[in-house]
């Protein structure tokens, strides 16, 4: 089927007449259903038109992978991708009376009490003996809190802190896809993935996914490259990881695992991973592994709902519509790097990461609903093969801005979509803030 897939893509690039009516008909076609029907598909119908159309009359040149990129140069696009990565997650919550996202106003309350109850972190986030325990993994509490009670602005972290740390994740980003696929790819997928809708998904209100997400891509980094004696670099920054987001945790551990054992990595990448999770041992008690703690909860949450379906109905249609959400709002990435993932022979590490993602995207869709979260994942991956689309085609070097516009685009109908305030979650934390006497600057 993939063979035929190809066969079918090759024969329409060599006929742009062809090509060219079929993306205006398909841009007729969505504009109609726009009219009648204003939904995403309506959109991405019009968006494949217009790239069909387009493609032919992109003048043929030396594709990206052949030339020489200087110091200064990609110091420059590097700068370009941070910058407009930055403006795109944070303008919307510098210019909103209040911050977009369903929970943000939860991390806000909790930033604030843990800020005015420092001395009571071990009860809060480790022994929930509080009134107000918070029953997640503890680091960016405990960084949210610190930052909060030294005198950094409540409000800032959503507008500056989470856009920042979003932002810097594609520095290891470009690092890792340097490392294995050259810097001729590493830079448009760094540019594709700063403007990104999946990341401003993390960054809408997943704050414990954005700082999990800089933690798994540095962890990826070191435990495959890093060559010291006690590689400290890797035992850090798995442990960050797994205090910080488990699902991040768990989607590091299953791609790792797969690499190492069915791939090609490095010399001593094994050994990196095995020292890493040896000393990791102390650090899972009592946070993690004693009565009630995450890990075991989360196991716990992850059995109940594997059996609960085992003996009741399942409900397809939310399942399906989970686990593609994901893939229909990065939907420019998926076409990019499509061609790729079903044609690759060699199984490099980014075969590996985005096979991981969907065998947790079906685990989960199966056994709790939430498939959704873990599709969000997936764009790590598909930027790194569309990078290397882009670089290896011969219409790369005049496609690339194309690319970056359509993925723009998609960033920009995602927030339409979903950037707006919980206006009632924001009122009932407020009033609980009053009550308890935190710092709340956030008026409804």
């Amino acid at each position: 089927m993939a063979k035929h897939i190809l066969q079918s893509l090759e024969y329409l690039s060599r006929n742009s007449k062809l090509l060219t009516l079929l993306g205006l008909s398909l841009v007729l076609v969505g504009a109609v259903r726009l009219h009648y029907s204003p939904t995403i598909p309506s959109f991405r119908l019009m968006e494949i038109g217009v790239i069909l159309a387009v493609l032919p009359h992109i003048p043929i040149s030396r594709p990206l992978a052949e030339q020489k990129f200087t110091s200064k140069r990609i110091a420059q696009v590097l700068v370009g991708a941070l910058v407009a990565s930055f403006l795109l997650r944070s303008l919307y919550n510098v210019v909103s009376p209040l911050p977009a996202g369903a929970d943000t106003a939860t991390y806000m309350f909790y930033a604030a009490y843990v800020a005015k109850n420092l001395e009571s972190i071990p009860a809060i986030l480790f022994f929930h003996t509080s009134p107000y325990s918070i029953y997640f993994e503890p680091f960016v509490w405990i960084v949210f809190g610190v930052l909060v009670r030294i005198g950094f602005p409540l409000e800032w972290i959503p507008q500056i802190l989470v856009p920042l740390v979003s932002t810097v994740t594609i520095l290891p980003f470009y690092r890792l896809v340097a490392r294995f696929k050259g810097t001729s790819v590493a830079l448009p997928a760094a540019l594709l993935l700063s403007v990104a809708p999946l990341q401003l998904r993390f960054s809408l209100d997943l704050f414990r996914n954005v700082f999990g997400n800089l933690f798994m891509i540095c962890a990826f980094y070191f435990i495959l490259f890093e060559r010291r004696r006690v590689p400290w670099k890797s035992i850090c920054l798995v442990a960050l990881l797994a205090a910080t987001y488990q699902p991040s945790f768990l989607l590091f551990l299953v791609t790792i695992v797969a690499y190492l054992g069915f791939g090609h990595p490095p010399n001593g990448s094994r050994r990196n991973l095995l020292i890493a999770l040896i000393a990791m041992i102390p650090l899972g008690v009592p946070a993690y592994l004693g009565t009630g703690g995450l890990v075991v909860s989360f196991l716990h949450s992850i059995f109940a709902n594997i059996t609960g379906l085992l003996h009741g109905p399942f409900d397809w249609q939310r399942g399906v519509r989970d686990a593609s959400f994901p893939f229909s709002w990065s939907f420019a990435l998926v076409c990019m790097s499509i061609p790729l993932l079903i044609s690759t022979r060699r199984r490099d590490f980014f075969f590996f990461y985005v096979a991981s993602v969907m065998a947790l995207v079906a685990l989960f869709v199966l056994g709790t609903g939430y498939g959704e979260r873990w599709g969000d994942f997936v764009e790590f991956g598909i930027a790194a093969y569309a990078g290397q689309q882009l670089a290896t085609s011969k219409k790369g070097r005049g496609f690339l801005p194309i690319a970056v516009a359509w993925v723009f685009f998609e960033s920009v109908t995602f927030i339409h979509e979903f950037y707006r305030p919980c206006i009632e979650c924001f009122a009932r934390y407020g009033r609980l803030a009053h009550d308890l006497g935190l710092h709340w600057p956030f008026q409804d």
